[in-house]
């Protein structure tokens, strides 16, 4: 009599309270990107066409300064909302300031010859980096604390964050920029106004169930002792450092690798040529995709059930996939003066990032929710966020050094220093119990 097959265990469930949240980060992240898929057009376009006319250094300015704040003040809401209003009332005024300061700037463009429609562009994106700041880092603490005691169930809610968020980037770059160009800058940010204001009143009509008090876990410092938390603290500090790491290997592809795509690889297919921006397709058609599968995947290949694999692990293998990718990308673009290098190459080597993002970065919210002290999860959220716009910069400053030591010798460097850190990652787990009992 042959034996059974083992049984599947059951997909974790998510609770309806944390779908609606979820659907909100997709609206917010719609928005977020709507603006940064059109901003710079907008504020260069011509007079006549409705822009801005300014030039292009100006407005690179005023979006790098943008993409700054929004980056940085996750932490200074998410202090504000652990001190005195609590992550709902703050998700509700992130998501106030949000539809205000969309609003405001598709009025600015509406009004683009007005004197005062540079003082309402000013306004609404203060407005939507400030709501940023409010929204980001206190939503995903609002979602994990309704999934509290269920680390299998809080772990897959947060993959389906994830992929709201990709889905949300990919629907605004292709929506909103196709609506500015042949509709009006104006009907871009509105759109983005109009989406973010139904979710809004969905969240307001429908709120999620008030989240259990806190399950006191082995792995959580919340409540305990001084020792505790400042062990809590240091895991954090860790794991923040790692992250700046693992960043420059991550985010390549959206800086340097794209003018290689541009100037090294052949991307003649038949009559067609691939733009190299498509590079950046690839990744988040692949997260959209896969995301929901890749934690219960993960568990599979690790052997581990129904329990969420260890974090730690999950950023090992990140490291690993990412440093053979830059690896195979410098063998790769050994001889890129010939322009006819493979398009499979930085294809490929995308995908194996993907796979290795998609490991790590959406349980990387569920590690940090879990170590955080109970009274500061929302700030410990919003300084992981900081964390990596802090990661994007340094890269693309890394990225830089390219044009004197060369694509390929670049790749070999960042190839080897990933799984340097892969290796550093598993010694430091091993010595730190907090971060081996992710």
């Amino acid at each position: 009599m042959t034996a059974s097959p083992p049984a599947v265990p059951a997909l974790p469930v998510i609770p309806a309270g944390a779908w609606r949240l979820i659907v909100l980060e997709f609206w917010e992240r719609f928005s977020y990107y709507g603006i940064l898929a059109i901003l710079v057009l907008f504020l260069t376009g011509p007079a006549e066409r409705g822009g801005f006319g300014w030039t292009d250094s100006r407005a690179l300015d005023l979006f790098s300064i943008f993409a700054a704040v929004a980056f940085i003040l996750p932490m200074v809401g998410g202090y504000v909302a652990d001190r005195w209003l609590g992550t709902r009332r703050a998700v509700l005024i992130g998501s106030c300031l949000l539809v205000a300061g969309n609003v405001a700037i598709a009025a600015s463009a509406i009004l683009h010859a007005s004197p005062s429609s540079a003082t309402m562009l000013y306004a609404g994106l203060f407005a939507v980096a400030l709501g940023n700041g409010f929204f980001k880092s206190s939503l995903v603490t609002l979602l994990g604390s309704l999934i509290e005691g269920d680390d299998a169930a809080r772990d897959r809610a947060f993959r389906y964050y994830y992929q709201a968020i990709m889905l949300g980037a990919l629907a605004a770059s292709l929506v909103v920029g196709a609506l500015a160009e042949n509709i009006g800058w104006w009907s871009g940010f509105a759109l983005a106004a109009a989406g973010m204001a139904i979710s809004f009143a969905i969240f307001v009509i429908w709120p999620p169930n008030p989240p259990r008090p806190a399950t006191i876990q082995a792995v959580d410092a919340g409540s305990g002792s001084g020792e505790s938390l400042t062990h809590a603290a240091m895991d954090i500090a860790i794991l923040c450092a790692f992250l700046v790491i693992i960043t420059v290997g991550w985010v390549q592809f959206q800086g340097v690798w794209l003018l290689e795509m541009q100037h090294a690889v052949n991307r003649t297919i038949g009559t067609f040529t691939v733009p190299p921006s498509w590079l950046l397709s690839v990744n988040a058609i692949v997260v959209v995709l896969f995301t929901p599968a890749s934690g219960r995947l993960w568990r599979r290949l690790t052997g581990s059930g129904e329990h969420a694999a260890g974090f730690a692990a999950q950023f090992a293998a990140a490291f690993a996939l990412m440093g053979i990718s830059h690896l195979l990308m410098a063998f790769g673009f050994r001889d890129p003066a010939s322009g006819n290098v493979s398009l499979l190459w930085p294809v490929g080597c995308v995908l194996m990032i993907t796979v290795g993002e998609l490991i790590f970065w959406p349980s990387s919210y569920n590690a940090i929710h879990r170590i955080a002290p109970a009274r500061s999860k929302s700030l410990m959220m919003g300084i992981w966020l900081a964390t990596l716009g802090l990661g994007q910069y340094i890269t693309h400053q890394v990225g830089r050094t390219a044009e004197t030591i060369g694509f390929s010798t670049l790749s070999s460097y960042i190839g080897m220093a990933m799984l340097a850190a892969c290796i550093a990652v598993m010694v430091i787990a091993r010595l730190r119990p907090t971060l081996r009992a992710l």
